[in-house]
């Protein structure tokens, strides 16, 4: 968790050149839930370290862009990313947007292994189908409001 949040903290704002799946697969971050030890503040840190990697985000911005963030059940990871606010989401199946990100953090901590794939390759259970159900991923739009930066807003 905190080389992830020094990572974020360090680098530069990600490009938003190209196309949007691109931007969307480089910029993104991910964080197995598997490595956060079990702890009753679990789920406050890593709505804190959340929080922190927006705030981070923000202060380097140069360019409107929307921050989302989902848990990828199949990796046991919670997973975000960044993209031009050009009114189109990087996903290709259903979505429902999330109305916070505890929400997301609140789905990762039921099922923090992920699935292996070695068990479902011959069962019937198997977690995968032609008809998948929706993602619940949360979206925060950031809209400089100014040109030279000096007031910066969340939408």
């Amino acid at each position: 968790m905190n080389r992830l949040l020094q990572l974020v903290e360090n680098m530069p704002f990600p490009s938003m050149e190209g196309e949007l799946n691109d931007i969307a697969h480089a910029n993104m971050q991910s964080v197995a839930i598997s490595e956060f030890p079990k702890e009753e503040e679990l789920r406050g840190a890593i709505l804190a370290m959340l929080e922190r990697i927006k705030d981070a985000y923000k202060t380097k911005a140069t360019c409107n862009y929307l921050f989302y963030c989902w848990f990828d059940d199949l990796a046991g990871e919670l997973r975000f990313s960044l993209v031009p606010d050009v009114g189109v989401i990087p996903f290709a199946g259903p979505v429902v947007v999330a109305d916070g990100l505890e929400e997301i953090v609140d789905l990762a901590l039921i099922d923090r292994t992920g699935y292996v794939l070695e068990e479902y390759q011959e069962s019937e259970d198997a977690p995968f189908d032609d008809e998948l159900p929706p993602l619940k991923v949360f979206f925060e739009k950031y809209r400089n409001t100014e040109i030279d930066g000096a007031k910066l807003e969340w939408a």
